[in-house]
């Protein structure tokens, strides 16, 4: 692995009960949010992308060129962030932007400025927009070391909070950072459209 190497990772293994489909599969702009949040990644300055999704969305998806999809079956995003740090050995100083795939996808600049922070020094740093704080989260893999063991797994805002001042948060330009689509008026709000989902096999 390269030094400077950076990992996405995108948590979208939730069952999507209020939302009434598999989140993972909720279109965006015709493209299943998962992958929009990959590519997004990518774009942000990602060499590589592991999203954790549920085993029966993995026939829709079919074959991904912009991420591994690893199966969990875990009760919470925290159980689905250990099995995607479980994919590979890394050094501790890994840089490593994680994204729950119920946030609107933030803009690649946004991503590049949050690598950019923990490159500089600091432990994570996460982006606000205006008062709001949101997603993803850039961090060094050391600070994701209490998903390496058994669970139960903190959630990933105590594990943050435990850094005080060693987590930057950046002032970011992007409106997409603190907004949630966590239910289907959420994402009317935000796309102007009641859920929609991809159904199709890619």
């Amino acid at each position: 692995m390269a030094k400077n190497e950076v990992v996405g990772i995108v948590l979208a293994a939730g069952d999507g009960v209020r939302m009434g489909g598999s989140k993972a599969l909720l279109a965006l702009d015709g493209e299943p949010l998962v992958l929009v949040h990959a590519a997004r990644l990518l774009e942000g300055g990602c060499a590589r992308v592991v999203a954790v999704v549920r085993a029966d969305v993995l026939g829709t998806l079919g074959v991904v060129k912009d991420a591994r999809l690893v199966v969990s079956d875990a009760e919470d995003q925290a159980g689905s962030l250990a099995v995607a740090l479980g994919e590979h050995r890394a050094p501790p100083d890994e840089i490593v932007v994680v994204t729950p795939v119920d946030a609107a996808p933030a803009g690649q600049e946004t991503i590049r400025r949050l690598v950019d922070e923990v490159a500089k020094g600091v432990l994570a740093a996460t982006p606000r927009f205006e008062t709001k704080s949101g997603h993803p989260i850039a961090c060094r893999r050391s600070v994701l070391e209490p998903y390496r063991g058994k669970p139960p797994y903190p959630p990933l805002r105590d594990v943050l909070r435990a850094l005080g001042d060693k987590r930057s948060r950046i002032d970011v330009n992007d409106p997409r950072v603190g907004v949630d689509l966590d239910t289907p008026e959420d994402v009317l709000a935000f796309t102007g459209h009641p859920p929609r989902f991809v159904q199709a096999t890619r």
